[in-house]
């Protein structure tokens, strides 16, 4: 997962999943990530496993909805 540090503005490649006790820090500045980084970055991958496949199948269906509605109305 790639994090941006807030102290640096830097972006560092971070590796939560092995690490649920001990605190990352950023390799440039020693900036620790805080568990709200964590939770962040938890949500962030929740929304990308699970929404937006969701999200992309809605819109794909009614765009053939929307399609389906105009052959008929031309009709």
């Amino acid at each position: 997962m790639i994090i941006k540090c807030s102290r640096c503005n830097r972006k560092v490649k971070v590796d939560f999943a092995n690490s649920e006790t001990s605190d990352e820090c950023c390799p440039y500045c020693g900036q620790v990530f805080l568990q709200k980084d964590r939770e962040r970055i938890r949500e962030n991958v929740y929304f990308i496993k699970h929404k937006l496949p969701q999200i992309i199948v809605a819109i794909v269906l009614s765009i053939f909805l929307f399609s389906f509605i105009v052959m008929i109305c031309k009709k």
